[in-house]
């Protein structure tokens, strides 16, 4: 513990966090922010019910959209699923399944699709004019493979295609995410660099990809009780976000979930909105060949 306390407060921790955080973007970032905000949206149950928190957790199947060196961890194949209903008759669904090998490491293939069911269209004097849909959705081949004992590595290749009223843009993209396990301590650190690539263009208008950088790290302070936190730069946007989440295993296969999201812009305010909880269910054995994580969310 006394070496834990004595790392992390050493000046040059803080100095990289700091560097981090006010390091200015290039000025070309002054006149641009990123479109395609369906790529911030939180995918998986577990992430979602810690506040996002899940960069150094990242083991499951939701990796492919959170960490994907989190994959190399499997060692069963594994199916994941996730529906969710959001605003204004909007739904969020996820699928997919990851088959590790110990040969080449872990492959895995999933959909995220956020599709917005009715859009009323009106003319140019707010007449109404029928309805419309729309739809974003990203198709993801993820790799990821254990480097050493303590370090893992995963790439994310992805298909990104956006819809408005028949209008569709398509481009591709890249994650890429290293975690490390600190030898001898309870710590899990982990980064990834999300949405590298072109953007979305319509018509004549091109908007980039909302470019990240998270820097994660999770801490076992007893066994069973898993201490979080994710600091998340939008490179393009400039904004901040910092994600505390906390995890207790209440018995095998039981776990209770709590986490908070503190926005770093002006328009976020603090709130109880920002509070997430959930109960995680871990069903059937990793004798069947397949891990189900079923959560009620807050």
């Amino acid at each position: 513990m006394n070496k834990t306390i004595y790392w992390l407060c050493r000046p040059w921790f803080f100095i990289i966090i700091f560097a981090f955080l006010l390091t200015p973007t290039v000025k070309i970032t002054n006149a641009i922010e990123s479109g395609a905000d369906f790529l911030n949206t939180t995918i998986g149950a577990r992430p979602s019910a810690m506040g996002n928190a899940s960069v150094a957790l990242s083991n499951d199947i939701n990796a492919a959209q959170t960490n994907p060196a989190g994959l190399a961890d499997l060692n069963a194949r594994q199916f994941g699923a996730m529906h969710s209903r959001q605003y204004f008759d909007t739904n969020l669904d996820f699928i997919g399944i990851a088959f590790p090998s110990k040969a080449i490491g872990t492959l895995a293939l999933s959909l995220t699709r956020l599709g917005h069911e009715k859009i009323q269209q009106r003319t140019i004097n707010r007449q109404a004019q029928g309805d419309f849909k729309a739809y974003d959705q990203t198709i993801n081949l993820s790799a990821g493979k254990s480097l050493t004992s303590q370090t893992n590595a995963g790439i994310n290749l992805k298909l990104i295609t956006s819809e408005i009223a028949g209008e569709k843009a398509e481009t591709a993209a890249i994650d890429l995410g290293i975690t490390h396990k600190f030898k001898n301590k309870p710590i899990t650190a982990g980064i990834t660099a999300k949405n590298i690539g072109p953007g979305l263009k319509y018509i004549n208008q091109r908007d980039p990809l909302p470019l990240s950088i998270t820097l994660g790290m999770a801490y076992d302070l007893i066994p069973g009780f898993r201490l979080a936190m994710d600091v998340k730069r939008l490179i393009y946007d400039k904004e901040n976000t910092i994600s505390l989440g906390t995890e207790y295993q209440v018995v095998n296969g039981l776990y209770l979930r709590a986490g908070y999201m503190a926005a770093g812009n002006q328009k976020q305010k603090a709130g109880p909105e920002n509070i997430t909880g959930g109960v995680g269910i871990k069903l059937l054995g990793s004798t069947s060949g397949f891990i189900m994580f079923l959560t009620v969310l807050k």
